[in-house]
């Protein structure tokens, strides 16, 4: 019997490993700046490797280039949870672990954080084995790479 590439877990059945790195991941995403705050960890067998949540890159040249008056910085666009959680970590370190992204709003209660398809191209270029995102406050999502 083959598994599905993409399938949904309900919470309370998550194992003590996935579990940490669901707190964990929610941890990372109270840190966000932006207003969809989302949190990443990769992690393997109960080992956290890195966490990252998403930000906004600043970028100090750019006023070079607009017709704007900035300061010293300019926000241009954001960095997604789970690139800035392989940007945390040796890249040597990556390969074979998985990820699990998750979104929260402001009461901290798990949202939709399936990832865009751009990342989930550089993960797959990663080799990251597995994706775990948050559906719901009681369903998670899993996308095996």
């Amino acid at each position: 019997m083959s598994v599905p590439p993409e399938c949904f877990i309900d919470i309370s059945d998550l194992g003590a490993n996935l579990k940490n790195a669901l707190k964990n991941a929610s941890l990372a995403a109270q840190q966000s700046e932006v207003s969809f705050r989302h949190g990443a960890v990769l992690f393997r067998r109960g080992r956290i490797y890195s966490s990252g949540y998403n930000k906004y890159r600043t970028i100090r040249w750019a006023w070079r280039f607009s017709s704007q008056s900035f300061d010293d910085e300019v926000r241009l666009n954001n960095m997604h949870a789970e690139t800035a959680c392989m940007h945390n970590v040796d890249r040597n370190l990556i390969s074979g672990k998985d990820i699990f992204v998750v979104r929260i709003n402001p009461s901290l209660l798990l949202r939709q954080s399936r990832p865009c398809s751009s990342c989930l191209s550089n993960m797959k270029k990663k080799d990251i084995r597995r994706v775990y995102y948050s559906v719901s406050p009681s369903t998670i999502g899993l996308i095996r790479l």
